[in-house]
């Protein structure tokens, strides 16, 4: 039953690839289901593909911290903190800072 998400995402960003938030969901369903590989995979190509996409950033980077990846878990905040100031999003900055603060 869980997986009846993920093939209903799945089926959709067949339809879609390009679609950012739909791979996002992708991404998060992934991670939820402790497919990590596969997760680490679908963030990978939303920065690659979409890197103005911010709510990868987070996710993407709280993803390697719950793995105990911290060096590329700091590395995407990193890269997070510099887009989000960019687009001039403050809130979505914090967020990532704070992140980064309780990382380092």
């Amino acid at each position: 039953m869980e997986n009846s998400r993920l093939n209903v995402l799945l089926k959709s960003l067949e339809g879609s690839p390009h679609d950012a938030f739909t791979r996002y969901l992708v991404a998060l369903e992934f991670a939820k289901l402790n497919r990590h590989e596969e997760a680490i995979a679908q963030f990978a190509t939303l920065l690659n593909d979409h890197p103005n996409y911010l709510p990868t950033y987070y996710q993407f980077a709280q993803l390697y911290e719950n793995l105990s990846r911290n060096d590329e878990a700091i590395r995407i905040y990193q890269l997070g903190l510099v887009v989000a100031r960019n687009a001039g999003d403050a809130h979505t900055a914090s967020e990532i800072q704070a992140a980064l603060d309780m990382l380092e």
